[in-house]
């Protein structure tokens, strides 16, 4: 027997599926990734609200803060060589893909608790709940673009409640690169307190997240719901890790599930397909709040760097509560790396986290 999809994986499904464009069944050469000094460029979509982002002219991410998301997102997120390492469900399912938790939607930043409001898990279906306060960011305005060797985009955004209540003014430069193999995604977003004190209250649910692949997933030992050859939602639940093979590393020599919780001022996840290796790596620079920062990396394919969730990942032994008051701010800084070919050691992470803590 099979299920239908969810009204708001149809509504999304249906406004971005004319937007769908390389899938990993549609991968281009590694040899044409071999160009140095790559270009990025910005085509702007306002009627769709989507900033196509594109590397030598072939796409790479893409800017999106239409409402129905209840956040600004990076999706689809892909390598030098074409391949998506973000998951398409809900706005692009791809067969065989896990439907868990619709919120999870390419890359965003947000946080479960704060001022008791879930920015987190908000979506058009949990916010038709009574028995919690869910939150929106909602998209103000786009600032400067500009092109070059790297190119930047700005944007402004409102953290409110689904009370009406505005919490935080949201200031984000994204900086894309990327040459040969490498793709990165530098993110730097101040957050500011408005009329009111602004409570993060410890949450594992947070805070710079990804949301990657099937094939980049660790194998993972419990039943799940998968779509389906046709792309329906298979109703029954199994278990298949058929070309899954993730493995987390940290900057502290963690590896695999023993990397959820910890600190460290870099993750890898890696894995491979089609003889390929491929990993995305988030650095969190050393200037951010609560550094070096906690992870929440799940073997299921949720890959974030949360400094705000002390207690939640220490069982209470240490506390945070981070609080900004009226008027102050704090500003968040990672760098996301996309890789493809052979497998990076740590050598080369230190390396790049090295750069980019001397460029910010």
């Amino acid at each position: 027997m099979k299920i239908a999809f969810s009204s708001l994986s149809l509504i999304i499904f249906l406004l971005f599926s004319c937007q769908s464009e390389t899938t990993n069944a549609e991968q281009e050469t590694e040899g044409s990734t071999d160009k140095l000094n790559s270009k990025v460029s910005f085509d702007h979509n306002e009627t769709q609200k989507i900033v196509e982002v594109s590397i030598d002219g072939r796409p790479f991410t893409a800017y999106r803060y239409d409402s129905a998301l209840k956040k600004p997102v990076l999706f689809p997120v892909r390598a030098a060589n074409g391949v998506t390492v973000t998951r398409g469900y809900p706005l692009e399912p791809r067969e065989g893909e896990q439907v868990d938790h619709l919120h999870h939607v390419g890359h965003w930043m947000n946080h479960g608790v704060v001022n008791q409001v879930d920015f987190w898990a908000s979506t058009a279906e949990t916010q038709s709940r009574a028995d919690k306060i869910y939150g929106s960011i909602v998209h103000r305005d786009i600032g400067a673009m500009e092109e070059g060797e790297q190119g930047s985009l700005t944007y402004v955004a409102d953290w409110i409640s689904d009370e009406g209540d505005t919490l935080l003014l949201e200031e984000t430069r994204l900086v894309f690169g990327g040459d040969g193999n490498f793709r990165t995604i530098d993110r730097i977003t101040t957050l500011s307190a408005l009329k009111d004190t602004v409570t993060f209250e410890d949450s594992k649910e947070g805070m710079m997240a990804f949301r990657v692949a099937r094939f980049m997933e660790q194998p993972y030992d419990e039943p799940q719901q998968l779509i389906g050859d046709e792309g329906q939602i298979n109703e029954e639940e199994i278990i298949d890790n058929t070309a899954v093979n993730g493995m987390y590393y940290s900057s502290k020599g963690q590896e695999g599930d023993a990397v959820w919780g910890t600190r460290a001022k870099w993750v890898m996840l890696n894995s491979d397909q089609d003889s390929t290796n491929y990993s995305v790596s988030i650095m969190d620079h050393p200037s951010n709040v609560n550094h070096p920062t906690h992870w929440m990396a799940r073997g299921y394919g949720l890959f974030a760097a949360n400094p705000l969730g002390s207690a939640a990942y220490t069982e209470g032994r240490e506390q945070l509560n981070f609080q900004l008051e009226p008027g102050k701010s704090t500003t968040f800084t990672y760098r996301i790396v996309i890789h493809h070919g052979k497998k990076l050691s740590s050598d080369e992470l230190n390396a790049s986290y090295d750069e980019f803590e001397a460029a910010y």
